[in-house]
């Protein structure tokens, strides 16, 4: 059983790194695909990372819902696990580093880029 909610970035001390890896092209069909996929609840070995993983996979097989994008998840994941790092050495994480902690950056994949709203 899943829950569809929107969600906001009020509680992103909780929020350990965000991505952006893809552009939607038709919202409509992106959810029609997310729908689509169990959630795999009490499943031995499934976790919030398989369930990405899952997602990815769909959207590609999917074709539709997609605009540009970086699905390959050996490339995600790296980078996801370089962004937490580089965060932790700018002390993003540990409140001595000078950053607003009210405004969640975001490292753009696309771009190459951290960004911030």
């Amino acid at each position: 059983m899943f829950e569809e909610a929107i969600t906001t970035t009020q509680t992103i001390e909780m929020l350990l790194v965000r991505m952006e890896i893809v552009k939607f092209e038709h919202s409509e069909l992106l959810a029609s695909v997310l729908r689509r996929l169990p959630v795999n609840h009490g499943v031995p070995g499934w976790n919030c990372i398989g369930g990405v993983k899952d997602v990815l996979e769909a959207l590609r097989e999917d074709g539709t819902a997609l605009g540009t994008c970086v699905t390959e998840w050996y490339r995600i994941r790296d980078v996801a696990i370089w962004y937490v790092q580089w965060k932790k050495d700018e002390h993003r994480f540990d409140g001595k580093g000078d950053f607003d902690m009210r405004v969640p950056a975001t490292f753009d994949l696309l771009n190459g880029k951290e960004v911030t709203p």
